[in-house]
């Protein structure tokens, strides 16, 4: 038999450590019925970000979007891929953000409305017009 596992590491981890983690649940399964196993890792997803809630990145998204959409909201982690990973190397801020509800993303029936488009749109444009120090003070 062959098993498949979508196995994403979190800040603080690394390969080896999730590949000991898996390695220890499968010798406490093998003590109990033993059977023969091979762990074959084929892609790395990249190392986990962790972007400081603080970061003035950050602070300008979520002043941005308490403007914009009038919605005062708190970081929270991101529980799915995203092309983070091919940047997070870089040791540079990254923020997840985006319009509609994460449970519709990625999936068949994928959907945004118009208004919650162009409202991340404005708040992608505020956001980076004040972490690039254009204008402190730009209104939405």
């Amino acid at each position: 038999a062959e098993v498949v596992i979508d196995r994403r590491s979190v800040p603080g981890e690394t390969l080896k450590s999730v590949t000991d983690e898996l390695i220890e649940m499968l010798e406490r399964l093998k003590a109990e019925d033993p059977f023969e196993y091979e762990i074959r890792c084929d892609q790395d997803s990249g190392k986990p970000t962790n972007t400081d809630p603080n970061d003035p990145m950050i602070k300008a998204m979520l002043q941005a979007t308490q403007e914009v959409a009038h919605v005062r909201t708190e970081p929270v982690g991101y529980h799915q891929g995203c092309d983070a990973r091919l940047f997070s190397h870089l040791n540079i801020p990254i923020a997840i953000f985006g319009p509609s509800d994460p449970a519709v993303g990625h999936a068949p029936n994928e959907r945004v409305s118009v208004k919650q488009l162009v409202e991340a749109s404005k708040i992608y444009a505020l956001t980076a017009l004040r972490v690039l120090g254009v204008q402190d003070d730009t209104e939405v």
